[in-house]
């Protein structure tokens, strides 16, 4: 699991028994236009330079890819399956798009693109 946070200041990592990292990214806090609005973001460039550089990628568990630099993992890791989450139980996109929501609009262009 690997997680940006906005306190750290290098990259730590814990393995847990069971056999699973968890790593915290050194992240800042940015201001990014989405459309019309600017948007707080968390950026974290060391997160995604270890993600290049990771061989073992196997599949990527996204949580909210509406954020700034989700947007950024999913776009620069095309070709790695992905298991995408928006703030609800885990679901296929097919039925996550149909539900009725404020901003549907946005939801249908995330899915345009991927």
């Amino acid at each position: 699991m690997w997680q940006p946070d906005l306190r750290a200041d290098k990259i730590y990592s814990h393995r847990f028994e069971n056999g699973l990292v968890h790593r915290l990214f050194p992240a800042i806090k940015k201001n990014i236009r989405w459309g019309f609005r600017i948007r707080p973001e968390v950026v974290s460039h060391k997160l995604i330079d270890q993600l290049r550089n990771n061989k073992n990628k196997r599949i990527l568990h996204i949580n909210t890819p509406m954020s700034y630099l989700n947007f950024e993992i999913m776009k620069d890791f095309s070709f790695v399956p992905k298991l995408i989450e928006f703030h609800n139980p885990i679901r296929t996109p097919y039925t996550e798009i149909c539900q009725l929501r404020k901003n549907f609009l946005l939801y249908l262009n995330f899915f345009s693109q991927y």
